[in-house]
């Protein structure tokens, strides 16, 4: 008699079906019908933390810009910057909490090196960021020069028209030589005057660049092991005069390479928090959620 064949799950099914679980979980955690608002931005604020401090003992520098006495405070390590030219601190239309508003003419927050900052082999980046297409190559958070080039997150360079996108760039020896100056640009737009969840993870070549909660681009080796361990000051909304405008918050600068897994779980608390606070559309949470589980489901069909 023939035996019906028995169909078991593959990994990267099983993968799948937890992260589609998770996105879903999260959901629920947003769903609390009968809040009031306070109470709603209270519990995105409690998951917001619990997701940071989950992953606090890889996290070299956070500037969440909660405090207008202070910009360039560092919440987490310590590691203090001065803000230049009097940048606002505003405390509505933001992801967490207040963020940092620049003019895109002269302002920024300058960090001076720390040998924290020598980051050799592994580190990640992320920064909520809110801007207009229309800026060419202007720094969001980056410690790189013309002369001393370590890293670089920016909007993309164009010439002609904006496309909206941003860009990575490393360096291992601190030029922009052949075999030693690698990045890329995203395949999304982020900069369309809302909310985004931008950065990028770096492991001894590996190399991933994160756009609002789920992998963007990836290269599994990109012909580079290490970070230039350059003296240039950190600098947050600029690289060496090319100033950004709009609004950035809650900037993450870590020793590991971050997964997509934690990028999700970060995402997931920031979009919570704007929802709560009304700074998105119910609309525009749905989406944003639509999209995170049909690029899971895409994952799944590729691999096939």
């Amino acid at each position: 008699m023939h035996k019906p064949s028995k169909q078991s799950f593959t990994l990267i099914e099983l993968l799948v079906v937890i992260a589609i679980v998770g996105i879903l979980a999260g959901i629920i955690i947003v769903s609390m019908a009968g809040a009031t608002d306070s109470a709603r931005i209270a519990k995105a604020k409690v998951f917001a933390n619990s997701v940071r401090d989950a992953m606090g003992q890889n996290i070299v520098s956070e500037y969440k810009f909660d405090d207008s006495s202070s910009a360039g405070l560092d919440s987490w390590g310590g590691h203090n910057g001065t803000a230049n030219n009097s940048p606002t601190i505003s405390n509505s239309d933001c992801a967490l909490g207040s963020c940092l508003v620049l003019n895109g003419t002269n302002q920024n927050i300058s960090i001076p090196d720390n040998s924290d900052f020598n980051f050799g082999s592994q580190m990640s980046v992320l920064a909520w960021v809110k801007g207009s297409p229309a800026q060419s190559e202007k720094g969001i958070v980056s410690q790189f020069s013309s002369t001393s080039r370590s890293w670089l997150l920016a909007t993309h360079w164009y010439s002609g028209t904006p496309d909206g996108k941003f860009e990575v760039y490393i360096s291992d020896d601190g030029t922009n030589a052949t075999g030693h100056y690698k990045g890329s640009s995203s395949n999304g737009i982020v900069f369309d005057n809302k909310w985004h969840l931008i950065g990028f993870s770096f492991d001894s070549g590996k190399f991933y660049i994160y756009r609002d909660g789920d992998i963007d681009k990836y290269s599994l080796s990109i012909g580079i092991s290490s970070i230039y361990d350059s003296s240039n000051a950190l600098e947050i909304g600029s690289w060496e005069g090319a100033f950004f405008t709009g609004s950035i918050d809650d900037v993450r600068i870590y020793n590991k390479f971050i997964t997509a897994e934690d990028v999700r779980q970060i995402y997931m608390a920031g979009i919570k928090e704007l929802l709560a606070k009304k700074e998105i559309t119910r609309d525009d949470f749905d989406s944003r959620i639509n999209r995170l589980i049909n690029n899971s489901i895409c994952l799944q069909k590729s691999t096939k």
